[in-house]
């Protein structure tokens, strides 16, 4: 029994799909991953200062944002603070002030905002932090965020994970349709001449 032969179009537009089908899971993710990563504890305008209540143990980021809009008003501040200023955190329980930890160069970039470290600090449980700041002439945005280093390796490896298999899995249906085709052509051409 003869198979006809799949036509070009056939061989093309189904690894066609099925790249297209992969890239829009692989982006999907991709997308649903930028939102766990943008979550903070809170952010607020200094001075005049704010609190926040952090939620999770663990390693979190201060962050100066050099450009955002915060209710209503759009905020722009250099790539650090003024010479002189200081942000303070302080444990609104305990009354003890959180250190920061020098975070060279940790830059972050979300649509238009943009923002930089000013280091990061590690909580052993949940905490009430009240954030100040000293020698700040002109207000700017900080907030806190866990460190989701772990998460955004993850999503790379997931992504690109995807989108490799979906390469891989597009080019080998490719291969094994126009193989498919050809002997199906051969095999008719053959039939011919008997």
């Amino acid at each position: 029994m003869n198979r006809r032969p799949l036509s070009l179009a056939v061989c093309l537009i189904v690894p066609f799909v099925i790249l297209v089908f992969g890239l829009g899971i692989a982006g999907w993710r991709g997308y649903e991953a930028s939102f766990e990563l943008r979550k903070e504890d809170g952010r607020g305008v200094v001075p005049p200062g704010f609190v926040v209540d952090v939620s999770e143990a663990g390693k979190h980021t201060l962050w100066l944002h050099t450009y955002t809009i915060f209710e209503g008003e759009a905020y722009e501040s250099g790539e650090r603070l003024e010479p002189g200023a200081k942000i303070l955190l302080t444990d609104e329980d305990t009354g003890d002030t959180i250190n920061l930890n020098p975070y060279a160069s940790a830059r972050k970039s979300l649509g238009s905002e943009r923002a930089i470290s000013l280091g990061t600090f590690e909580l052993l449980k949940p905490a009430r932090i009240s954030v100040l700041a000293t020698g700040v002439a002109n207000p700017v945005v900080v907030s806190i965020a866990p460190v989701k280093l772990e998460n955004v390796m993850k999503t790379i490896v997931q992504v690109g994970g995807i989108a490799a298999l979906t390469f891989f899995a597009s080019i080998m249906t490719l291969i094994i349709l126009l193989h498919r085709r050809q002997k199906a052509m051969q095999a008719e051409e053959q039939m011919h001449h008997e």
